[in-house]
């Protein structure tokens, strides 16, 4: 009866434990083709005073994919983006891209950027980047 007791209370910490420490993603409007587009909260990091780094994600239907010399649809992929959001120039830079197929789970591409190739853009207003960034900063 104790092993039992012990086992039951080791399940519920580690499910306890488990969904703490998921992440969390808010929606926070539809990006210009139409897709949910949401940011992850649970992993914003505080550049400076102004800027901030956090994970962004959208997925795309019947994506058309080229893969050894031809072309597949995939029913469903996710493109998840780490950036930085400057709250007062209003700007973006893209540092990591991850693009994965949703029905196994496969990495499509994992790219991150030199940091010499890590541009800033400026948001364009009435956008999804400025939805986003506005949600950062607020």
């Amino acid at each position: 009866m104790k092993k039992r007791k012990i086992l039951f209370l080791t399940f519920f910490l580690i499910c306890f434990c488990n969904s703490s420490i998921a992440q969390k993603w808010v929606y926070v409007g539809l990006n210009e083709q139409g897709e949910k587009t949401y940011v992850n909260t649970k992993h914003i990091v505080q550049v400076s005073t102004i800027v901030k780094k956090a994970w962004t994600k959208f997925s795309k239907k019947n994506y058309k994919f080229y893969e050894n010399g031809t072309y597949r649809i995939i029913p469903l992929i996710t493109y998840t983006y780490l950036a930085e959001y400057d709250c007062h120039n209003k700007t973006t830079k893209n540092i990591t891209l991850i693009v994965r197929e949703e029905s196994n789970g496969k990495i499509l591409l994992n790219q991150t950027r030199e940091k010499s190739e890590q541009k800033l853009e400026y948001m364009v207003p009435d956008t999804i980047g400025e939805a986003i960034i506005n949600y950062l900063c607020k």
